[in-house]
């Protein structure tokens, strides 16, 4: 089962089953991404690495290139830099 996001913020999870499921059949290995990125936000790990460790994640998950290696890799990495900060260290409901 795909879970991306914080449980705190129902509607990332949802943007990010919607991103996924549209610009990659590498459901699987995004998820495994998003686990080991969300459980950085949850222990309140260094935000700034966290999130390098999740582009870096996705980077050598979707190694096609053109549209999908821009919005897997790199369009999800900027989606998280920019609205991340709420779920930052945010507890779960």
């Amino acid at each position: 089962m795909f879970a991306c996001g914080s449980q705190a913020f129902p509607s990332s999870s949802f943007v990010a089953w919607v991103w996924v499921h549209l610009f990659t059949p590498h459901v699987e290995e995004i998820h495994q991404c998003c686990v080991v990125h969300d459980a950085a936000y949850d222990a309140c790990a260094d935000q700034r690495m966290a999130d390098d460790a999740l582009h870096a994640c996705l980077s050598d998950v979707e190694t096609t290139t053109g549209l999908y290696q821009w919005m897997v890799a790199d369009g999800f990495f900027w989606l998280v830099r920019a609205f991340g900060q709420s779920a930052y260290c945010a507890p779960d409901l």
